[in-house]
């Protein structure tokens, strides 16, 4: 049996909102100030994969328990240094069988040594 949930966020640019969260298989919940933010979840058979994207110089981002912050364009993600990032680069948290993925444009992203 398959099971999938989307959930997909546009909010406009600088607007606060509160936290957004999503419940299933994988997990995500959203706060601060973003230009946009997407969020998905899904679930096949013993597989799982949650992620969010967004965009804009702050925002917090929460998924299967791994923090996203973007704060003044610099990227941290679970505390550790990323480096910075545009208000226009889209930047992914990806939890996928918990194996965690972030993506700067679709291009995966490092840590600051």
């Amino acid at each position: 049996m398959r099971c999938t949930q989307w959930m997909v966020w546009l909010l406009p640019l600088a607007m606060v909102w509160p936290a957004i969260s999503m419940a299933g298989e994988g997990e995500a919940s959203v706060s601060g100030t973003s230009s946009a933010v997407v969020s998905s979840s899904s679930s096949t058979g013993g597989s799982s994969r949650a992620q969010s994207t967004v965009s804009g110089q702050n925002a917090s981002v929460t998924v299967n328990g791994h923090q996203l912050e973007v704060s003044g364009g610099r990227l941290r993600l679970d505390g550790v240094a990323y480096g910075e990032v545009t208000p226009e680069q889209a930047v992914t948290l990806r939890v996928e069988n918990g194996v965690v993925t972030l993506l700067v444009d679709g291009v995966e992203r490092l840590p600051d040594d």
